[in-house]
Order: structure tokens, then C-alpha cells, then sequence
């Protein structure tokens, strides 16, 4: 995730006594906090505190009907194997300028992947390999964590109407297809002062999008 506010700098740098752990450590001393951002020159440093993993593969079978060329019904043995991999994280946020700890989070994660074929070896060689899989759900932890701290542009959904009980509205709607959510927020909101006593049905809905 890229932030407009922060400037990210992965420092190389691990501690490797307390990062295989379930629950948060005692925190960093900050003379070591003052030490590893000086040589980063950084404000601020994120540190992923705990670590812990837990993979676990479920043997299955399950029973495929299918026809042949004569329209005969034929069932077959189809081997699956089931990799789940859970990944705890716990992350530390410390403020240097004011040595404060702004955030502290165990957050947790699991992705799950199937894998099938005519034999259990030939299952579990269709499955992602473990260490991958690992890897692929702290990044999603990772994700998580940033959009916590540091804020970023996402894309959301709305719904709106383009037409109603005047005919303005579907200026409104042009504006807002092209991005032009101020310009529609101005109509949109003169056509609401102006109602009168028969209100327009699909109005308020849209009037509120802009400040959503």
C-alpha cells in the first residue's frame, strides 16, 4: 500500500529473541528506538514484535459422477488436499519525537488453498508451496496493519439515480460520472432547498453521497 502522508524505509534489522512469540513483548527500550531511527533518519519505526504460524494440510476425498461416450453414469475417487496457514503478527508503533507508543496490535490472518488430483501426492503437489504461503498471508497482515496507521486513496462504490422529479437531476448525474462531485454536491443541494411541498422521492439519497 502506498501512502501520500509516509515515507516508508524497511530497515534490515532483526530481533530474533522475541519475534517467535504469540503475545506482545515488553516493548523496545528507547534508546534502541533513538539508535535505529538516527541511522534511517526516521521519525517514527514500526516494529513487528511477535510472530507465530500455524499450518495445517486435511487430506480428503470426495466422489465424482461422469459420464461416458454412451451416456453411461461412471463414479471416480477425486483426492483433495486442504492447506490452511494461519499467521499471528503483533505490531508496535513508536513516536520518537515524543516517545510515546501510538499503537499496539496483535492482529491475525488465514488463507486457505485446495488442491486436487488423482492420487493424495498428486493433491498435495497442485498445492502453493508452504513457505509462499506464509509469506503471502503476513503481506495481507501487513496491508491490514498500514491502512491502519497510514491513511490512503481507495475506490468505493456508490449508487445514484440520474433522474427524479426534476429535470436537473440529470445534469447532477453527468457531473458526478465525471468526478465532479462539487458540482453536483451545488445542484444536488439547490434542488433540496428548493422542494416543494411534493418532495422528490430519490433525492435525499443522493444528496448525501458527496459526504459519505
Amino acid at each position: 500500500m502506498i501512502s501520500r502522508r509516509f515515507t516508508r524505509i524497511r530497515a534490515q534489522i532483526s530481533f530474533a529473541e522475541i519475534i517467535f512469540a504469540e503475545s506482545l513483548c515488553f516493548p523496545l527500550q528507547w534508546a534502541e528506538v533513538e539508535k535505529i531511527c538516527a541511522g534511517y533518519g526516521a521519525d517514527a519505526l514500526c516494529v513487528v514484535e511477535t510472530f507465530d504460524t500455524d499450518t495445517q494440510i486435511v487430506p480428503t476425498t470426495r466422489t465424482i459422477e461422469e459420464k461416458d461416450k454412451e451416456g453411461n453414469v461412471r463414479k471416480r475417487t477425486e483426492f483433495v488436499a486442504n492447506l490452511m496457514v494461519q499467521v499471528k503478527m503483533g505490531f508496535r508503533l513508536y513516536d520518537l519525537k515524543d516517545r510515546s507508543i501510538r499503537d499496539e496490535f496483535p492482529g491475525w490472518h488465514s488463507i486457505s488453498w485446495t488442491g486436487v488430483g488423482n492420487s493424495p501426492q498428486a493433491a498435495l503437489a497442485t498445492l502453493i508451496n508452504k513457505s509462499e504461503a506464509t509469506d503471502r498471508v503476513s503481506y495481507a497482515i501487513g496491508e491490514q496493519y498500514a491502512a491502519r496507521i497510514a491513511p490512503a486513496w481507495i475506490t468505493v462504490e456508490r449508487e445514484y439515480y440520474k433522474k427524479g422529479g426534476d429535470s436537473r437531476m440529470k445534469p447532477a448525474f453527468r457531473m458526478a460520472y465525471v468526478n465532479d462531485w462539487d458540482g453536483a454536491a451545488l445542484l444536488w443541494n439547490r434542488l433540496w432547498q428548493l422542494q416543494a411541498e411534493e418532495p422528490l422521492a430519490k433525492l435525499p439519497t443522493t444528496w448525501l453521497l458527496p459526504w459519505k
